[in-house]
């Protein structure tokens, strides 16, 4: 999914050693709490907007000749 000139010399690979999931892990467990997880990048999915929320064009997929748009956001119901 890398372009070439855009992001090409980026890496990302989150790497977690399993020594820390077994510490995260019992940390809960050793106080009898509940452990959730939240995926903040898309939690904006799953909520509701009262408002028009607008952002610029992602790099790399900008459409040609309205390179100063930006694109709007909408709420879609399944």
């Amino acid at each position: 999914m890398q372009i070439d000139g855009v992001n090409y010399g980026e890496i990302f690979s989150p790497i977690v050693k399993l020594n820390s999931i077994r510490l995260v892990l019992f940390v809960p467990d050793a106080y009898n709490l509940e452990v959730e997880q939240l995926d903040v990048k898309t939690s904006f999915l799953l909520g509701d907007l009262d408002k028009n929320i607008y952002t610029k064009q992602p790099e790399g997929f900008v459409i040609k000749g309205k390179k100063r748009f930006c694109l709007q956001i909408k709420q879609v119901f399944i």
